[in-house]
């Protein structure tokens, strides 16, 4: 009886993957986002990495999974050290685990620790959504408009 149980509940679970993938193919990622993603949407920030807006993401993430189906949520407790504030955080999209990744949030003064970990989950949904490829052909043009790959040549003098 438990082989048979567990048969089932396999067979669910490949099912649950075989829905998740027909929802989330290529072509809708594509389409869906050709109409969201503007080139205003993206910033880079201080370290020269490229973030696209948490509101797209949401509505990105809305629509290909409708409200409901998707959840971020953090896996450890808030780690803060002397300006950084760090979280991991999961992105499950029906019912199954998509990407993992950090939030990362700096502050200067302490009475800005809560609004960083605001942007610290925002840093996470951002990244989750990279890790998932959406937006990447809009990633690889904003890079090739706006971003110049500069590395300083160091010589140091004896």
């Amino acid at each position: 009886m438990n082989s048979s149980v567990f048969i089932n509940q396999s067979n669910a679970a490949n099912q649950n993957q075989e829905k998740f993938h027909k929802k989330f193919d290529s072509v809708t990622c594509q389409k869906t986002t050709n109409s969201y993603v503007n080139f205003r949407d993206f910033s880079i920030t201080n370290g020269g990495v490229v973030i696209l807006n948490e509101s797209v993401c949401i509505k990105i993430l809305n629509c290909i999974f409708g409200p409901g189906n998707w959840l971020l949520a953090f896996k450890c407790l808030l780690q803060i050290y002397k300006c950084l504030v760090l979280r991991k955080y999961s992105l499950i999209c029906d019912n199954n685990l998509v990407s993992r990744c950090f939030g990362v949030g700096k502050f200067y003064f302490e009475e800005a620790i809560f609004s960083t970990i605001i942007h610290c989950e925002a840093s996470a949904l951002s990244r989750c959504c990279k890790h998932l490829g959406i937006a990447v052909n809009k990633w690889d043009e904003f890079k090739l408009k706006y971003c110049s790959n500069y590395s300083p040549n160091y010589n140091p003098s004896y």
